[in-house]
């Protein structure tokens, strides 16, 4: 797999444009042996700085001092140094845990505290900034490694450098950069709206807070919801049957509709907006009907015929 790969004349890493068809065999022999390929895209802290202000001499005893030390770090067991561009490298480990990978990132930049680059009796610590992707969990592309890996390393330049930033991670840490934002914001405006307004505006800034903090705690801590198993076929019910009732001898009511319709029986249910009525028929049966209150004519409502 190494076999034909260019080496970077100045650095003595391989160069850039041996990676991408390196990754390529790279990801399908993981493929293939369900390993993992880590990318990790690391930059020098303030070098155009050092370059500019020191000049280019300089610049390259910053890049040579910064790739020994890097090579002593990561070693040479299944990581592969590449100098991407300028100061930029690209270190590949293949069946590594990304634990180990922040160890070693993190362990060079405790180094350049006790083992500065010397220059004109001057010591100058020469930190990195890194990104790390890892394949396949993260993606599953060249194009997509090298670009992720690119965003965690810049996302590593803007919270203040000397650190490694894992792609996977960068939502969960976004948003609890934004929840301790929120959380000064809250104590802030409520210590604001207490002093200046009144303890019952200041709960209400307070309570807005509180609830935008707890949904960006959901957001962060929810897991996938499992999925929602099918529900059991509801077993038919046999329908109820209806018992023949007989009216008690006596008085029974009589409900006229405002058709002119007129029944006799016994009024079971009489709701505001319905009755129910037992109603007796010509040949001797009975029968229940569900008479609407708006069709009745409440005149004669529920007036009793006396035999």
């Amino acid at each position: 797999m190494l076999d034909g790969m260019q080496l970077d004349n100045f650095t003595g890493f391989f160069s850039k444009g041996s990676l991408n068809r390196f990754l390529q065999d790279l990801i399908l022999k993981a493929a293939v042996e369900k390993k993992n390929v880590i990318i990790t895209l690391v930059d020098l802290d303030n070098f155009k700085w050092f370059n500019d202000r020191f000049g280019h001499v300089f610049g390259d005893e910053i890049l040579k001092h910064a790739t020994e030390v890097l090579r002593s770090t990561m070693g040479e067991t299944s990581n592969y140094l590449f100098r991407y561009g300028g100061d930029e490298f690209v270190i590949v480990s293949f069946d590594k845990k990304i634990s180990e990978i922040m160890r070693s990132i993190k362990k060079y930049n405790s180094r350049t505290y006790s083992e500065p680059l010397l220059h004109q009796k001057r010591s100058y610590k020469i930190t990195l900034s890194a990104g790390s992707v890892t394949f396949p969990q993260d993606a599953q592309t060249v194009e997509d490694l090298i670009k992720k890996a690119d965003m965690a390393m810049y996302f590593s330049k803007r919270r203040g450098r000397s650190m490694i930033t894992l792609a996977g991670r960068m939502k969960y840490v976004i948003a609890e950069e934004i929840i301790t934002f929120l959380i000064v914001t809250a104590i802030a405006i409520y210590l604001i709206g207490f002093i200046f307004l009144n303890r019952s505006t200041a709960n209400d800034l307070l309570s807005y807070f509180s609830n935008q903090i707890k949904s960006l705690e959901t957001l962060v801590t929810t897991k996938p919801a499992k999925p929602i198993e099918p529900a059991k076929p509801i077993e038919p019910v046999e329908p109820a049957k209806l018992i023949p009732t007989k009216p008690k001898p006596g008085n029974l009511d009589i409900v006229k509709l405002k058709n002119g319709t007129v029944y006799e029986g016994r009024i079971l249910v009489n709701k505001p907006d319905e009755i129910i009525i037992d109603a007796k028929m010509k040949d001797g049966g009975h029968l229940l009907i569900n008479i609407p209150t708006s069709k009745i004519d409440t005149g004669i409502k529920n007036e009793e015929k006396k035999n």
